[in-house]
């Protein structure tokens, strides 16, 4: 397989370094003092279903992964903690899985911010966690519609920075069964074994 060439804008860089540091040590950095992330384990009813947004190589449908198990998780490139920990976590998770397994698995990463990611963006920023990690994004009322569909909470916060705002949002995982339909949650904070388990409890036997 050819290895896959990143080229890292220097805006996400300090967030995938804490990833990496997030992953070899296990130990994570506080988020700035002025963001409170109060909804990372939070989240609303969730009926899931299937959707529609844009990649950096076209429109996917969740529909195109029936006979896989998906793995969604809702967040944004410039989140400064969960989403650098979560997705470290799921990366470690798919490596953990064996081959045949996490050929079976699909994870996606979808945008709460669409304004300030790009496809491009999304696609570098998710590929650094798994290679063939998805990210997705679409307008703000289209992305709106999918994380009601998961219950997933979020909302823009003012900060005192250059970044004007930030998005304190729910940070549970979403695994989704061959059959499309939302079989399971992982909780904010799981641990790479914890996510494994439960992907290989979706796996069909």
């Amino acid at each position: 397989m050819p290895a896959i060439q990143l080229r890292i804008q220097p805006r996400h860089f300090l967030n995938l370094l804490l990833a990496a540091c997030v992953s070899i040590t296990g130990i994570a950095t506080a988020a700035p003092q002025e963001f409170t992330h109060s909804m990372a384990s939070m989240a609303g009813p969730a009926t899931g279903g299937d959707f529609s947004l844009d990649s950096a190589t076209g429109p996917v449908e969740l529909k195109q992964f029936r006979g896989k198990v998906a793995v969604l998780y809702f967040g944004y490139t410039s989140c400064p903690d969960a989403c650098p920990t979560t997705l470290s976590a799921l990366g470690a998770a798919m490596r953990g899985l064996k081959p045949n397994e996490a050929a079976k698995v699909q994870p996606i990463f979808i945008t709460l911010d669409p304004a300030r990611d790009s496809a491009e963006q999304m696609q570098e920023y998710s590929r650094f966690f798994y290679p063939t990690m998805l990210g997705l994004r679409g307008s703000d009322e289209k992305v709106a519609v999918v994380a009601r569909q998961y219950g997933v909470l979020y909302a823009r916060q003012k900060v005192d920075s250059s970044a004007n705002y930030v998005v304190d949002h729910s940070s549970l995982l979403y695994v989704i069964g061959v059959d499309g339909k939302l079989a399971r949650s992982v909780p904010y904070g799981a641990s790479p074994t914890e996510i494994k388990a439960a992907l290989r409890a979706t796996l069909p036997r």
